[in-house]
């Protein structure tokens, strides 16, 4: 059972993904859209299933996945390598059968990975 404010991201994700499949939309209205996404998913990251893949961003799944880890399994495979580039803890979220050579690598790179 949702708590009301579960309910309210919940819905606050399903206006936001309306705005954005409306071809009418300008830019601005995409990019509030979008934050509204990203802060819903900060509030609960499971909210993350709602968002079509086309509308997720790197940022979007790292918020959602800080916040709840289990959403990672709504994360794009595509997506995993941009997300360890903006937040190396992240790695930690990258189910198995996503983490590559260039992921590694790109760990490697890091300072903050290292004191983590």
């Amino acid at each position: 059972m949702l708590i009301n404010k579960d309910k309210f991201w919940l819905e606050t994700v399903d206006m936001c993904l309306e705005k954005m499949k409306q071809n009418t939309s300008t830019l601005q209205d995409l990019k509030t859209a979008e934050m509204l996404c990203i802060k819903a998913v900060k509030h609960n990251g499971r909210a993350l299933r709602l968002v079509p893949k086309e509308f997720k961003t790197a940022e979007m799944c790292v918020e959602a996945v800080k916040q709840n880890k289990e959403a990672s399994k709504y994360v794009p495979a595509k997506m995993w390598l941009e997300i360890v580039k903006q937040d190396c803890r992240s790695f930690r979220y990258v189910p198995e059968e996503f983490k590559t050579q260039e992921m590694l690598s790109e760990l490697t790179m890091q300072e903050d990975f290292f004191n983590t």
